[in-house]
């Protein structure tokens, strides 16, 4: 919870030390829905992470992002939670700019997994991180809704 508090902290400060440039770039922050396919050879199935995101148009079709998303879940049996953070940093690249804007995408994240065993009570008795650094690509579309505002 701390962690994700400073980091939140740091955002907001680096977003309001930007320069203000009359056109040049855009700043933007917001809420951020990811769907995450499962895999169809482990049988894993698919799922949903809540976070936020921050992200500066640096050209018209290029933009800069980073974001932050988080999800927690227990085991069938109560004994075990898990908490998943994934931090990425991502390179936006836009090859048509309108109403509706394809793009492509990609970049670095990190990946952090807390396990915590959980006793009869429901409190934490051992826990264990584990994080890995991984990349990303994918791809989608940005449909505008307004002069500052895209879904």
């Amino acid at each position: 919870m701390i962690r994700r508090l400073m980091v939140g902290v740091v955002m907001l400060v680096w977003a309001a030390a930007l320069p203000a440039q009359a056109g040049a770039q855009s700043f933007g922050i917001g809420p951020r829905f990811s769907f995450v396919r499962g895999d169809l050879v482990t049988g894993s199935p698919a799922t949903r992470f809540l976070g936020g995101t921050i992200r500066m148009v640096t050209s018209p079709h290029m933009v800069l992002e980073a974001s932050m998303d988080y999800r927690a879940y227990e085991n069938a049996a109560g004994t075990e939670r898990v908490r998943e953070t994934p931090l990425q940093g991502s390179i936006l690249l836009f090859p048509v700019r309108s109403t509706v804007s394809p793009y492509v995408g990609g970049g670095i994240g990190l990946y952090s997994e807390i396990h915590d065993t959980l006793n009869a009570t429901g409190l934490v008795t051992t826990s264990t991180t584990d994080k890995k650094v991984g990349w990303h690509l994918g791809g989608g579309a940005e449909i505008r809704i307004g002069k500052h505002a895209a879904f």
